[in-house]
């Protein structure tokens, strides 16, 4: 008696289609994810990548967020930490959260496009969405793209309903899908105001209280984070402090629309992108600034310019425009298209891009631009195009836009062949023409992006990553591929140049210098500075690393270090730890060379191990503080200078103990106002 009644037979059907568009997309998932685990993409993280996933390792470690207000978001490395134990792997590990996430944002799709243009449109825009290379690329790339596009859907899922009476519960919700977006990335905060026009062009009488319910939702996502920013910093930031940093990358005389690295940066990794800006504006100013206080800075450097030059500005803005809704993919980290040299998968798909689908989705979006139910939709693209037009254009910065293009794209083939086939074949040939200028302006091959749609610079930064890990036979491979690329890139010629050097490979390291523009008597003092390098070692440290024991290596290893070459100190020292681990010195020299190479994790771990066979001596935990500092852990710093003054105290040696208890708390000092 109690028995629900059974589904109609179509709802029972689509379900089934739905099921098999699961089993589709997790099995494409399944297939890219194997092939990018053993790529570069998958075995050599670069830039935010690798940032992103050596901050959640340090979450996995127990050494929490870090002791500075963030400059990068933190939700994705929570979200990669959380996924840790999924698969072999924490980084295949993160793909499948990532992919399990997406699903997800499949079905919300599905359902999006159902309730806006019959049922059978859900499981073809699903269907879409499950082949789109982009969505493809993302859930497998340590990024945040996927996230966000899923709270985006997530949110928009929440508002999907009529704005005059829709429930309170859903705009808290939504409120607080759209704060758990902004620590992804900030810019999701430019849906508040448009959203809240929309309530107020819906309802007057209702917006305000309905205004104040999504604004408290995602005041309860940022106010923890704010309350650290503002503990950790001393100022107030609403989730990160690289707003000002941000706004300058696309607003000044040199920017170019899509993110390029300012001169003075040493490394685009955002460790040292942040400490470059800030002390960059420091020098600036005359005063030494934090790094929310440089942040300021470039806020004003950037407003000064768009001021004082509005014309160009106004160029540069048609640009990003222009670069926004073009088909090509720029990326700011590894791209699409280097990731597709490696998948079978993501290749096959390239042509189910930004390029079709974009112009269908915008073409859907103004058919039905009069209905009231396109208008959050409309809001959220106009929301993202603004953050573009704001900072700089980026497609993991307008991915949050495809689920609706995907929507109103298979919206608008059904609208335009209803239109063709019923009593307004006019309007159907109008659409057609739209949809075609449509096409011609997004697939138009613009220079810029048009460079960046090859996997030339996603090959250097590999190979840039493997020559600093001393892996000198895949940087050799991967500068080689990106010169087939672009054969007169100078700088990978001498960097490739280089690699060939540290092989002992000196006539093709000739070529590549010559390709390099280099002279022979730059060459020529380039080797002679090298040969006097290793002339000012030992006679009994020449001979061949493979032949010498244990002491041997860690006493060359140590050589290496005082001569400034720690990657061939940090390789030298490895081997003489596999010979034996029993040397504390060994693990004391190893940690030098990891942490001037900025490899704080390995550098922490061998310090650890050099302190445990040498309790005494307090150089070792005072080296260890400066680790624990780079690797963003103040309190394990701070506990460590403690261990080191109190080790000092002890140093029998009058003059000892006096310099090492002034040098410990001259460095407590820096390090409590840091």
């Amino acid at each position: 008696m109690n028995e629900r009644p059974a589904p109609p037979p179509q709802h029972a059907f689509r379900l089934a289609v739905y099921g098999l568009l699961a089993v589709l997309f997790l099995v494409l998932r399944a297939l890219h994810i194997d092939h990018v685990l053993v790529s570069p993409a998958g075995q050599v993280p670069i830039i935010d990548s690798r940032y992103y996933l050596e901050w959640a390792q340090r979450i996995l470690d127990g050494l929490g967020l870090g002791p500075h207000p963030f400059f990068m978001s933190p939700l994705y490395p929570l979200l990669i930490a959380a996924s840790n134990g999924l698969d072999h792997t924490l980084t295949s590990s993160a793909f499948w959260a990532q992919s399990l996430l997406s699903l997800g944002t499949m079905l919300l799709i599905g359902r999006f496009a159902a309730r806006r243009f019959g049922a059978w449109m859900g499981p073809l825009a699903a269907l879409v969405y499950t082949l789109y290379a982009p969505s493809v690329y993302y859930d497998a790339i340590l990024l945040s793209a996927s996230m966000i596009l899923f709270l985006t859907m997530a949110a928009l899922t929440l508002l999907d309903e009529d704005l005059r009476g829709i429930a309170w519960w859903r705009v808290l919700a939504a409120g607080l899908a759209i704060g758990l977006s902004a620590l992804g990335r900030p810019n999701a905060l430019l849906l508040i105001p448009a959203f809240g026009l929309l309530f107020f062009l819906r309802g007057r009488k209702q917006s305000l209280g309905r205004m104040g319910l999504l604004v408290l939702g995602v005041v309860m996502m940022l106010l923890p984070v704010m309350a650290r920013n503002a503990r950790m910093g001393g100022s107030f930031a609403l989730s990160t402090n690289s707003l000002g940093v941000n706004l300058y990358i696309g607003n000044h005389e040199d920017a170019a629309g899509i993110y390029t690295e300012a001169p003075f940066l040493t490394s685009a990794e955002p460790i040292y992108e942040a400490e470059d800006y800030r002390r960059v504006a420091s020098e600036r100013t005359g005063k030494e600034l934090s790094v929310s206080g440089a942040s300021s800075y470039w806020t004003g450097q950037a407003l000064s310019w768009v001021v004082h030059h509005p014309i160009k500005w106004a160029g540069l803005e048609l640009r990003k425009l222009a670069y926004f809704f073009n088909r090509v993919e720029v990326a700011n980290n590894v791209s699409l298209y280097g990731v597709a040299e490696y998948s079978p998968i993501l290749k096959a798909l390239m042509w189910i891009s930004f390029g079709l689908i974009a112009p269908l989705g915008l073409l859907g979006l103004v058919l039905t631009r009069k209905h009231p139910s396109s208008w959050i939709p409309i809001a959220l693209v106009l929301s993202y195009l603004a953050a573009n037009l704001m900072f700089f254009v980026s497609s993991e910065y307008r991915y949050p836009i495809i689920g609706i293009l995907i929507v109103y794209a298979v919206g608008a083939v059904g609208e335009v062949v209803k239109r063709l086939r019923g009593a307004e074949p006019v309007r159907g040939i109008q659409s057609i023409t739209l949809l075609l200028l449509l096409l011609l302006f997004i697939n138009a091959p613009w220079q810029v992006p048009k460079r960046e749609a090859d996997p030339a610079m996603d090959y250097f930064n590999w190979a840039s990553v493997s020559y600093g890990d001393g892996d000198l036979t895949n940087a050799s491979l991967l500068f080689s591929a990106a010169l087939a690329i672009r054969p007169a890139w100078n700088e990978a010629h001498l960097q490739l140049a280089l690699v060939f050097e540290d092989m002992g490979m000196k006539e093709m390291a000739d070529r590549e210098f010559s390709a390099a523009g280099f002279s022979e008597e730059q060459v020529q003092e380039f080797r002679l500075q090298e040969r006097y390098r290793k002339q000012v070692l030992p006679e009994e440290l020449r001979g061949d690393p493979a032949t010498m024991g244990a002491r041997e290596l860690t006493a060359l290893g140590s050589r290496f270090n005082q001569l400034g070459r720690s990657r061939d100190a940090a390789r030298i020292l490895r081997d003489a730890l596999d010979k034996d681990s029993s040397n504390a010195n060994t693990f004391y020299q190893f940690g030098v060379a990891c942490e001037r190479l900025g490899n704080f994790y390995p550098a922490i771990k061998a310090y650890e191990r050099a302190e445990q066979m040498m309790g005494t001596d307090p150089l070792i935990p005072y080296r260890l503080a400066w680790a624990y500092r780079g690797y963003g852990d103040r309190g394990s710093a701070l506990s460590s200078l403690r261990r080191s003054r109190k080790k000092a105290a002890a140093l029998p040696d009058k003059e000892s103990r006096e310099y090492w208890v002034n040098r410990v708390e001259l460095t407590m000092d820096r390090f409590q106002n840091f």
